[in-house]
């Protein structure tokens, strides 16, 4: 593994430009802090979305083993992967990212921080594919399924209410056979803002509902978390801002955190939950 401070600048600005050449990222991606001098980026609006404070709740929460693979759906720009496979340099980690864009960025990175461990996929998989490929992994599908019909073609999801009937069940078929699954989800479809796919306000009806669609029950919940912007901007090692004991407290302190003015994007009341089925 290389060490990031002794990354060349000509290295550096390769990936600066891998990462700048597909508008995502530098909409709202994080990217890793030695690309700084090389990135002039000032539409990374953190207190809206940031995924950073999430890695370290990942690295203290995984349950891994001598023969972990943790597979990430929707790797985007590759933050938690390649974060994740710098902590874990002993397990394998694989990248699934259909967008090339995206799926050259994590490979340059990966390649020049000698990073061995990491797979890129460049593919849209769904749950159940890649637990085929990549049987009783640790599967982690972070904001990917509300893209079902606009992003994603899948399940022939052309609205919310087909979202709901079909896409969503289809979609977390087979995801109990995972050895843990991470799971979280925008309330948007494809997040177009005309089409909600439930109350932003009731995030804890929202992820009650997903659970009556899946293989999973809330007694197979085994981690719910919920972020505070703050906390994101003080470290990037922040941790999580609230592990809930139930699911009845979820809104209340969304609402708390929201009327606090600590963060002003949808993502944040995007809670992270970890799914281990009992039965297995």
């Amino acid at each position: 593994m290389v060490d990031v401070n002794d990354i060349r600048p000509d290295q550096g600005q390769k990936l600066a430009e891998l990462y700048l050449a597909n508008s995502k990222h530098g909409n709202y991606q994080p990217f890793p802090k030695y690309l700084n001098p090389y990135i002039q980026s000032g539409s990374l609006n953190f207190k809206w979305r940031d995924p950073r404070p999430r890695v370290k709740v990942i690295e203290d929460g995984l349950n891994l083993t001598n023969d972990s693979t943790v597979v990430e759906l929707g790797a985007n720009s590759g933050f938690q992967t390649l974060s994740l496979a710098r902590s874990f340099p002993q397990h394998q980690f694989v990248a699934v990212e259909g967008v090339r864009g995206h799926a050259a960025f994590i490979s340059a990175c990966a390649e020049i921080e000698g990073l061995d461990n990491v797979t890129v996929i460049t593919e849209f998989l769904t749950p159940e594919e890649a637990l085929a490929s990549w049987p009783n992994s640790i599967l982690l599908d972070f904001n990917v399924a509300h893209h079902l019909g606009s992003d994603l073609q899948r399940f022939d999801v052309v609205d919310v209410e087909s979202w709901w009937t079909s896409g969503i069940s289809s979609w977390l078929r087979g995801t109990s056979r995972a050895k843990e699954y991470w799971f979280s989800c925008g309330f948007r479809l494809g997040g177009d803002k005309g089409h909600e796919l439930h109350d932003i306000t009731d995030a804890s009806g929202f992820l009650l509902r997903i659970l009556e669609l899946s293989p999973f029950s809330e007694e197979d919940i085994t981690g719910l978390w919920f972020f505070d912007a703050p906390l994101a901007q003080a470290s990037e090692d922040a941790a999580l801002s609230a592990k809930l004991s139930s699911m009845s407290e979820l809104n209340a302190k969304i609402l708390e955190s929201e009327v606090a003015g600590n963060f002003v994007g949808e993502y944040f009341r995007r809670p992270l939950i970890r799914l281990s089925h009992k039965n297995r």
